[in-house]
C-alpha cells in the first residue's frame, strides 16, 4: 500500500504501473529515473495522488546562511487547482516552489505530507474546500509568509480554522 521515500531514486525505473489501492508515495520515490525525466514540466499525479510539481531548478544562496537552498522555478504566477478526485498530496509535493502564487485544494483531499507547501515564498492565496479543517503536520506549511498568504475557507467555517492547529497561524483567514 506504500512506498517509501527515494524507493526508486537514481534506478533504471522506466514506466510506473501502480495498484489502486496505493496509499502514499514517499518524497522523490520515483525521481532521478528515466521515468520521472519523461515527464513534463508541472503537476505530476500518480492515481489519485498529487506526487510533484517538476520544474526547472535554481539555487539560490541564503542570507541568513552559508547554504544555498534548491528551489523549483514555475512559471510566474503559478495557480494551481487540484483536481477533485485527488485525495493524497506527497510529502514535498509542492515544496520549495518560487512563482506558486496560490493552490485551491479539493475537499476529496484526506491528506496533505510532510513539507508539502513548505519554502513556497511567493504564496499569497491557500483555497481549501474542507468544512472540517484537515489535520495536517505542523511542517506541511512552514516558511509560508503566514502574513502575506490568505488562507481561503468555505462559508461558516472560518472559526474553526482560527482554531485548527496547522491553519490558525495565517493571519488573514476569509470565507468564500
Amino acid at each position: 500500500r506504500n512506498i517509501g521515500s527515494y524507493a526508486f531514486w537514481g534506478s533504471g525505473l522506466q514506466e510506473v504501473l501502480l495498484p489502486k489501492q496505493l496509499s502514499k508515495i514517499g518524497f522523490n520515490a520515483f525521481n532521478n529515473t528515466k521515468w520521472y525525466d519523461k515527464q513534463s514540466n508541472g503537476p505530476i499525479y500518480i492515481n489519485k495522488t498529487l506526487y510533484d510539481y517538476k520544474a526547472q531548478v535554481h539555487e539560490i544562496q541564503q542570507s541568513f546562511s552559508d547554504e544555498a537552498w534548491v528551489y523549483k522555478v514555475l512559471p510566474s504566477n503559478t495557480q494551481l487547482i487540484i483536481p477533485k478526485g485527488c485525495v493524497w498530496i506527497s510529502d514535498h509535493a509542492l515544496s520549495d516552489c518560487l512563482n506558486l502564487i496560490s493552490v485551491d485544494i479539493p475537499k476529496t483531499v484526506r491528506y496533505v505530507g510532510e513539507f508539502a507547501f513548505a519554502r513556497s515564498p511567493n504564496m499569497t492565496h491557500l483555497i481549501v474546500h474542507w468544512r472540517k479543517p484537515l489535520r495536517i503536520s505542523e511542517d506541511a506549511l512552514k516558511m509560508i509568509d503566514f502574513s502575506r498568504c490568505t488562507l481561503i475557507v468555505p462559508k461558516g467555517c472560518k472559526a474553526l480554522y482560527q482554531q485548527a492547529e496547522g491553519w490558525k497561524d495565517f493571519k488573514k483567514i476569509v470565507e468564500q
